[in-house]
């Protein structure tokens, strides 16, 4: 009894009813898994991890729009982008899985662009 209890406290249940006329190609999926738990628990990990990739551009206007005092008129030269990438790593900033300094400059480049 003692595991069931703990069940409650630290576990949730989802079921999931499905068509065997509609759905007879995600069942055919499912079945097909050794485990139908890990699968699926997989699937939604990757959909999350998609999910919070953010792109340079993203992180660049994220950015942008975060100064209150919107005082961006200065063009970004190669050393620039690389030290506020320095910067901002050394302060566990989350970054995008493909920043580099040239990106980060050229997406920081075209927002003052469009914006002066």
């Amino acid at each position: 009894m003692g595991n069931y209890s703990s069940d409650q406290k630290n576990a949730r249940f989802y079921g999931l009813k499905l068509s065997k006329t509609t759905d007879a190609d995600i069942i055919a999926r499912l079945d097909s898994q050794e485990s139908v738990q890990g699968y699926i628990k997989t699937l939604i990990r990757n959909d999350m991890k998609e999910d919070s990739t953010m792109t340079t551009t993203e992180f660049v206007r994220n950015l942008w729009e975060s100064d209150p005092n919107g005082s961006h008129t200065e063009l970004l030269d190669l050393e620039t982008a690389r030290n506020d990438l320095k910067n901002f790593a050394a302060e566990d900033w989350e970054l995008p899985e493909d920043i580099t300094p040239e990106s980060y400059m050229e997406a920081w480049n075209e927002l003052v662009r469009e914006n002066t």
